[in-house]
């Protein structure tokens, strides 16, 4: 019983860590933001901080690592040969994931430091997609162009939906992505979503 309390706290104390240095990395780059403002948000003392991180770029590292985990775990569970449905899940499951984590995302997408993590994600569903095209009728010297042109729309229409405060139903918005995906623009000439 006692140990579940402390695991509590100890996760209730690094979410206030969390929260408060992604509220700070929002704001101003990394190099910029001091233990001291991270601890005096977060209601913590330093010694608590340096508890759990060494420093700022090390939090930053555990938190991108924490997201790699959870999107390597989606990934993982996707199977892009299988039906449309399970594409669709996949997306929806992302964009439930960016909902969930809008102080992340929002950091990432206001400050250019972790402009390296949101490539090293996109390089790990790059290997996914990658390997999976090879394996369709898709000629291997264009798998990656096809790739790189859906991850850059996909993008888009992420940041998109950030930037207007996810107001759009993410179903829609799911929907939308997997559409453009499978069917390109032509079917939203043909017929209006």
């Amino acid at each position: 019983m006692e140990k579940r309390k402390i695991d509590r706290r100890v996760q209730y104390t690094r979410k206030m860590i969390t929260d408060a240095f992604l509220d700070l990395l929002a704001e101003k780059p990394i190099e910029k933001i001091t233990v001291k403002e991270i601890c005096e948000i977060a209601d913590v003392n330093r010694g608590t901080f340096y508890s759990h991180y060494k420093d700022a770029y090390d939090l930053l590292e555990q938190i991108q690592q924490e997201v790699t985990k959870d999107i390597q775990k989606y990934l993982e569970s996707f199977q892009p040969s299988g039906p449309e449905s399970e594409g669709m899940q996949l997306i929806l499951n992302i964009l439930t994931y960016l909902e969930e984590h809008q102080n992340f995302f929002g950091a990432l997408r206001s400050n250019s430091e972790p402009f390296d993590f949101q490539n090293k994600i996109i390089l790990e569903v790059e290997k996914r997609c990658i390997e999976e095209m090879f394996d369709t009728k898709i000629q291997e010297k264009y798998a990656e162009y096809i790739y790189s042109f859906s991850i850059a729309g996909f993008m888009g229409i992420l940041w998109k939906w950030y930037d207007e405060n996810l107001k759009t139903d993410k179903n829609e918005i799911a929907k939308l992505i997997a559409e453009v995906s499978l069917h390109g623009l032509a079917f939203f000439m043909a017929e209006p979503l």
